[in-house]
């Protein structure tokens, strides 16, 4: 409905502020014209899943989440391990490498950056709720995370950029030049980037919380289980076979319509 009707919608005065620091040109900084704009070029990347996902890193993360796990029914924090593991595929798959939250021998950077997005997400939601109150609150941890923050976006997503753009100059046989394009495109990667890893919330949710759901009632384990099994097998599935996936589309839909209701 945003994508085609956002002019019906207000948008509220809050929520640039809120953004700014850390997406200046985002989807929750812009309006209008510009968010269109911003909006169509974010559904283009994402336009085309089976080429943006590898549904073999997916394995991957998927493995180092259930290192987590522990055997024999013991409590552990499922939100903590979702949000990671959201946190790994989507950096993985925008910035060209993960920031390795479910990695036992995660870097000094890579570990900073996740408690700095924490502390960003964190803030962005409780200004929400303190409205005008949100200036009498200090900044200087905020603003430095969100400094830190960027950094680290935006020298992967020069990266990434600038061996896209390799990979098209070779393509062409010469080089575009164009280093005003360039940064911008930087920029914005960023921007998007950033868009998507504040919002990744919403899938580690809905994944803990399905977890919990099914965590009280072993039949529909056991039911799910062997439609995955009578469907894939016991091998990682591929594109083809996701699409055979009925009951786990349904318990998917059951388990968000009940953290709704509750």
């Amino acid at each position: 409905m945003l994508s085609t009707a956002f002019a019906d919608f207000d948008s509220s005065l809050l929520r640039k502020p809120l953004f700014d620091p850390i997406t200046p040109h985002g989807i929750f900084t812009l309006d209008g014209a510009d968010w269109k704009r911003s909006r169509g070029q974010l559904r283009n990347r994402l336009s085309n899943l089976r080429k943006v996902i590898d549904l073999g890193v997916c394995e991957q993360h998927f493995q180092a989440f259930l290192q987590h796990v522990p055997p024999n029914g013991q409590v552990f924090d499922v939100q903590r391990c979702t949000s990671a593991l959201a946190s790994d595929m989507q950096t993985r798959f925008f910035l060209g490498e993960s920031v390795g939250a479910l990695d036992f021998t995660q870097s000094q950077e890579k570990k900073q950056f996740v408690e700095d997005l924490h502390v960003i997400k964190e803030r962005i939601v409780r200004d929400g709720f303190r409205g005008p109150l949100r200036h009498l609150m200090p900044k200087r941890v905020f603003y430095r995370s969100c400094c830190r923050a960027r950094k680290y976006v935006m020298a992967r997503a020069r990266r990434e950029v600038e061996r896209q753009s390799s990979r098209i100059e070779k393509t062409k046989g010469g080089r575009d030049g164009n280093d005003f394009n360039k940064s911008e495109e930087i920029s914005q990667f960023a921007d998007q980037t950033m868009s998507i890893l504040l919002a990744n919330d919403s899938t580690s949710t809905t994944l803990s919380g399905l977890f919990y759901c099914l965590s009280r009632d072993e039949r529909i384990v056991e039911k799910l289980r062997t439609s995955i099994i009578d469907a894939i097998g016991l091998t990682p599935p591929t594109w083809a076979q996701l699409g055979t996936l009925h009951y786990v589309r349904w318990v998917l839909q059951e388990g968000e319509e009940s953290l709704i209701d509750h």
